[in-house]
């Protein structure tokens, strides 16, 4: 049992909480790619890691302290090689050559303690905070080039500590594939089934190694159970039986009636023995985070071997099943009371700038449309407009006498105004884009605000326009 004063890993306080909540490690997983193999050599196809570099070793001393772990690209996901809670998270920074890592500690059976470290990873990526528990194979970043890195990799170390409260950094290195490989789970998840939840109870703690889910469950498997499972003091599930039953009861996590605590370790356990320890333990809380399944799965493994969808909701409807309870149903049983996964949250797609701009547009021209009236004369790109006909293209309501407006659409029949001009004399006869102005026009195309001026008697109308343009 831990004590409260220590520093874990030197850095993170143990404070009760951390206690209560910080669950045994079982069964550990590969933190990158594949969670039960890692390629000796760089595959053929891209996607799979393979180990880039071992850990080295001169004389007692490893130079290289963890293997790297590459796929030859950056950000896959790195997560918890087993369950255990958060020493450290550095980002932003060189920190020794790590970069941006994060450090998880680790129960193991019989009172050992190790380290897991995840370095090089991206900056800004690490997804836990120091003090969180996690369990095995929760994402804590991806994978990047941070630190004295020369590529993307993983780099992934293991280390075991002879003193909890003495820094990580000088715990004892270990290979850490060698040290997964030998702590792989007997099950391996199908992500939809029973055997996702026997994989999760190997991973938590809940069953010993190479236990199988048909074994039955006696009074040890239980102890062992609710010792791993159940918030209270930091029990090692692997004590010796008695006196692992005596802490049990010792912290209230047991049920002491009918000679429940003085049957025998290697008895099989009774449904109502069973009943009673699974209402404490819901009161109580546990502490291996959800499990495995969604709920539509979770609801069909419960049905498949309790019988019921949901079973930890009516725990003294099991004092009513026959024969005895074998480890696959208490499993399930602590599954269920854990909660199904969570579903991923759902992305709502954002409206681009464009379709915003695009939409604002179509409502403009909706209403500009909106006003136009039926008696609309002329047309916007009309350039040869008929000869009694003088409106612009862009004029929508011009007055009734106007004589000039740049974008009039609908100018009264005798209007003559010319496009550019807002102020022009009434008497004014020209029009700047007019190509087969009327005979008697005398305007030059392009004055503005010229008055208009007679032709010299006796003159022609084509040299009174040569004379203009001179």
């Amino acid at each position: 049992m831990l004590v409260a004063s220590l520093m874990l890993g030197g850095l993170l306080p143990m404070d009760a909480r951390t206690r209560e909540h910080w669950a045994p490690s079982g069964a550990f997983r590969m933190p990158v790619g594949d969670p039960y193999q890692v390629y000796e050599d760089r595959p053929r196809t891209p996607g799979p890691f393979f180990i880039v570099r071992g850990v080295a070793w001169e004389g007692e001393r490893a130079s290289h302290q963890g293997a790297d772990l590459g796929s030859g690209s950056a950000g896959a996901l790195v997560r918890a090689a087993a369950s255990g809670v958060v020493v450290s998270v550095e980002d932003h920074g060189d920190h020794g050559g790590y970069g941006t890592h994060v450090v998880l500690a680790h129960r193991l059976p019989e009172g050992e303690l190790a380290y897991t470290v995840y370095a090089h990873l991206k900056e800004y990526s690490p997804r836990v905070k120091a003090g969180q528990c996690v369990q095995a194979g929760q994402v804590l970043g991806r994978v990047g080039d941070t630190g004295h890195a020369t590529g993307p990799h993983l780099h992934f170390e293991v280390r075991l500590a002879r003193d909890p409260d003495e820094r990580w950094e000088f715990a004892r290195v270990e290979d850490p594939l060698a040290f997964v490989d030998a702590r792989l789970p007997t099950y391996r998840a199908d992500t939809t089934g029973v055997e996702a939840c026997l994989e999760w109870a190997e991973c938590s703690g809940l069953m010993a190694p190479g236990a199988r889910g048909e074994d039955p469950l006696t009074h040890q498997a239980w102890w062992r159970m609710i010792a791993a499972a159940v918030r209270g003091p930091a029990l090692d599930p692997a004590l010796a039986p008695l006196e692992l039953r005596d802490s049990l009861v010792a912290a209230r996590m047991l049920w002491e009636g009918m000679d429940h605590t003085s049957a025998s370790p290697a008895q099989q356990i009774e449904w109502s023995e069973l009943a009673h320890d699974l209402g404490r333990a819901r009161a109580l809380g546990l502490r291996t985070g959800a499990g495995p399944l969604r709920e539509p799965f979770h609801v069909a493994a419960c049905e498949e071997v309790v019988g019921t969808p949901s079973p930890a909701a009516h725990v003294s409807a099991l004092v009513a099943h026959e024969g005895r309870p074998n480890i696959r149903e208490a499993v399930m049983l602590f599954a269920d009371l854990a909660g199904p996964a969570p579903e991923p949250p759902k992305v709502t797609p954002k409206k681009s700038a464009a379709a915003s701009s695009r939409a604002i547009a179509a409502g403009t021209d909706t209403t500009r449309h909106a006003h136009s009236t039926a008696h609309t004369t002329g047309h916007r790109d009309s350039l040869h407009a008929p000869a009694k006909t003088a409106a612009h293209r862009d004029s929508l309501h011009a007055p009734a006498k106007a004589t000039a407006h740049r974008d009039s659409l609908h100018a009264p029949a005798k209007a003559t105004a010319h496009r550019d001009s807002l102020h022009a004399p009434p008497k004014t006869t020209a029009h700047r884009d007019t190509l087969h102005a009327p005979a008697k026009a005398t305007a030059h195309r392009d004055t503005l605000h010229s008055p208009a001026r007679a032709a010299p008697s006796g003159a022609s109308p084509s040299a009174s326009a040569a004379d203009t343009s001179g």
